[in-house]
């Protein structure tokens, strides 16, 4: 599964840039000046449990109840591309597609190192985790069912 976050900071910097080279300069300086920036590369969030608009694996479905079979073990999350700077990492895994509003909470993650590029998922996340929606008291992973 690939997300794909664009750094909006970065690019309003380079917008007001352009925007005052081009009334200070002119069009072809401009024009020159703007093509020396680099563009933007877009932060990538990936697993290698399940493709992009697939379906998770069953050992990742929640479990504990009789109609819903699996493990519970959250997917491998991997991304790259993080912005400059950054400090550190939030992951939140949330189904919009429930009744619920805004939404049914099936992960929270937090406390990760902005030098981490990833999850382990499958049982081993050394990261603080937060409760989810399933009962209340359930902290960690608690997978669809």
């Amino acid at each position: 599964m690939t997300w794909k976050f664009r750094r909006p900071r970065r690019r309003v910097t380079v917008a007001l840039s352009t925007a005052l080279v081009l009334s200070a300069a002119g069009t072809a300086t401009a024009l020159a000046t703007t093509t020396s920036h680099p563009k933007p590369t877009p932060m990538l969030l990936t697993s290698p449990d399940f493709k992009d608009g697939g379906k998770l694996p069953s050992w990742s479905v929640w479990g504990k109840d009789p109609a819903c079979p699996g493990k519970n073990l959250a997917p491998t999350l991997k991304w790259v591309n993080p912005p400059a700077g950054t400090k550190g990492f939030a992951v939140t895994v949330t189904d919009v597609d429930t009744p619920m509003n805004p939404g049914f909470t099936h992960w929270v993650v937090y406390n990760i190192p902005g030098n981490v590029s990833g999850l382990a998922g499958h049982g081993s996340n050394p990261y603080s985790e937060g409760g989810t929606d399933y009962d209340g008291g359930t902290t960690g992973y608690a997978g669809p069912c």
